[in-house]
């Protein structure tokens, strides 16, 4: 079991290669025939330290970690949209030798819970339906397609995925 946790000063340049390395594995084994190259470099540039270190000021942005033997092997990240009610999950990766061990699913129970205490009535994340793994834990954690747009993103179609809160 992972220890999940908010992301911390003094982890964020490990945050940032956990997440660029697990982005990297993620097109090299499933989007490379979906996106584009350049699609996944954009993102890359998102996610740096400094892009972390920006986010952890702001009262709305959240990450949290996993923590596995000391290492973080696996990352989520997003924003609540100001006092709306909505949550945005922009990110969430494990660390290809950290897969199928509950670690996403234990992040997104945090990420859940993290969003409803701040008054979230719903959180979304668009998603590239070839993460098939992912889209799947989405699903089995209550999570359902919302709308599918089309040619959206690098002209590649993508799913828009929610969960409500009680």
């Amino acid at each position: 079991m992972a220890i999940i946790e908010e992301l911390a000063d003094e982890d964020v340049e490990e945050a940032a290669k956990a997440t660029r390395d697990c982005m990297r594995d993620a097109w090299e084994r499933w989007e490379k025939d979906y996106h584009p190259r350049e699609a996944m470099e954009s993102d890359l540039t998102r996610h740096s330290a400094e892009e972390f270190r920006k986010s952890t000021g702001l009262p709305e942005a959240f990450t949290l970690i996993a923590k596995e033997e000391g290492r973080i092997a696996g990352v989520c990240s997003g924003h609540m949209v100001g006092k709306s009610g909505v949550a945005s999950l922009g990110w969430l990766g494990v660390a290809p030798e950290s897969r199928k061990q509950g670690i996403g699913n234990e992040l997104l129970e945090a990420v859940e819970a993290h969003v409803k205490d701040r008054g979230c009535h719903k959180i979304s994340l668009v998603i590239l339906p070839c993460l098939t793994d992912a889209v799947r834990l989405l699903f089995r954690r209550g999570w359902v397609p919302e709308c599918n747009l089309t040619r959206h993103w690098w002209k590649v179609d993508v799913m828009v995925v929610s969960k409500w809160f009680d």
